[in-house]
C-alpha cells in the first residue's frame, strides 16, 4: 500500500520542515518504521529519531491514517527526505491537493477543517472573532438561508482583502489622505497637479479590516499621453472598486468618475468645508480620520455583520 507526502512548509529555507504522510495504518507506519528504524508508533504521541541517516526531526502519529515528519527545514534537507519517501514508495504530491482534515487534524469535521484553514489565510483582525464562533458552530445542523449567503459575502472582506479605490481632481489632497493612513511615504504628495502619474497601491489596516488601497491619478483633461494613459487605467479600477470613494475640497468640483461614489469626502476641511459632503476630513491636522476610517470599515463589513452569529456559506 502506498502513502503520500504533502510538504506543508513554503519551499524556501527555514528552521522546520512539516512533511504530512497520509495513507493505510500499515503502509504510514512502515514508512515511519524505515526512516526511524523505530517500529512501535502509537497514536498522540510524539517521538525524536534520526531521519534515515540524513537528518535528525520529531515525528508523531496524529490519526491512523496521518503522520507529521518534522525535519530542520533547510531546502537540501528536505528535498534529500522527499527523495527518501519517493524510493521507498511514497508519492509526493501538491499540498493543494491535500484534503482539509488532513491539513487540520485537531478538527473533527471538513467544515470545522475549512474554517481553520479560512483563520489562518485571513488578513483581518477583525476575521479571529467570527471565525472562532463559526467553529464553534461548525457540527450544528442548518439549513443555509439567502440572509446566510449575503452575510457571507460581506465577511469575506475579512478573508481576502477587498478592493478600496481613492479618486478625485489633481491636488485635492489624495496622495496626503494615503501617506497619513499608511505611515509613510506611498505616493508623492506636491501642489503640482499631476504629480501623482499612475495609481499607487498599499494594504491598510482600517478599524480591523484590512483593504487594498489604490490612490489614483488626479481626474483631469491631460494632453501628457503617460497621464492620460495611467488616468484611463485607474477607471477601470475604479469601476471595480469595492469601495469607491470621490475626494474633492472646497476650490474643484466632484470628479466625473466611471460609476456612481459609493462615498463622497471633502477634504482640506482646515481650509474651509464641503456642504455636499458626506463626511470632512484633514488629512493635515487629523480632524475627521477616525470618523473617515470607521465609516469606510462599516461599509465593508458593519457592527452587525461582525456581532451576527449567522452561517458562514463557504465558497
Amino acid at each position: 500500500m502506498t502513502c503520500t507526502a504533502f510538504v506543508m512548509t513554503p519551499r524556501t529555507p527555514g528552521a522546520i520542515g512539516v512533511i504530512h504522510i497520509t495513507g493505510a495504518s500499515t503502509a504510514v507506519v512502515d514508512l515511519l518504521h524505515a526512516l526511524t528504524a523505530h517500529a512501535a508508533w502509537p497514536l498522540h504521541r510524539a517521538r525524536w529519531s534520526m531521519l534515515a541517516d540524513l537528518d535528525d526531526g520529531v515525528c508523531a502519529r496524529l490519526r491512523d491514517d496521518l503522520a507529521v515528519v518534522m525535519p530542520h527545514g533547510g531546502m537540501r534537507v528536505m528535498q534529500r527526505l522527499l527523495e527518501w519517501m519517493r524510493a521507498n514508495g511514497a508519492v509526493v504530491s501538491d499540498p493543494n491537493a491535500m484534503p482539509m482534515r488532513n491539513r487540520f487534524p485537531e478538527a473533527r469535521t471538513e467544515r470545522a477543517a475549512a474554517l481553520l484553514d479560512l483563520l489562518a489565510r485571513a488578513r483581518s483582525p477583525r476575521a479571529v472573532d467570527v471565525l472562532l464562533r463559526q467553529v464553534s458552530m461548525a457540527d450544528d445542523a442548518h439549513v443555509v438561508c439567502d440572509a446566510d449567503r449575503a452575510w457571507s459575502a460581506r465577511i469575506r472582506h475579512l478573508i481576502d482583502p477587498p478592493l478600496v479605490v481613492v479618486a478625485g481632481p489633481a491636488n485635492v489632497g489624495k496622495s496626503t489622505l494615503t501617506n497619513t493612513l499608511m505611515g509613510r511615504a506611498q505616493s508623492i504628495a506636491f501642489d503640482q497637479p499631476g504629480t501623482t502619474r499612475d495609481y499607487t497601491m498599499g494594504f491598510l489596516d482600517l478599524d480591523g479590516v484590512v483593504v487594498h488601497w489604490l490612490d489614483t491619478p488626479g481626474v483631469r483633461e491631460t494632453s501628457d499621453a503617460i497621464e492620460a494613459r495611467a488616468i484611463e487605467l485607474a477607471q477601470q479600477v475604479m469601476r471595480d472598486a469595492d469601495v469607491l470613494i470621490a475626494l474633492t475640497d472646497t476650490a474643484n468640483e466632484w470628479p466625473a468618475l466611471p460609476r456612481a461614489a459609493d462615498l463622497r469626502v471633502g477634504t482640506r476641511s482646515d481650509l474651509g468645508v464641503r456642504n455636499d459632503a458626506d463626511l470632512t476630513l484633514s488629512a493635515k491636522t487629523g480632524e475627521g480620520m477616525r470618523a473617515f476610517v470607521s465609516r469606510v470599515r462599516s461599509m465593508l463589513v458593519s457592527d452587525e455583520d461582525l456581532a451576527a452569529a449567522r452561517w458562514l456559506v463557504m465558497p
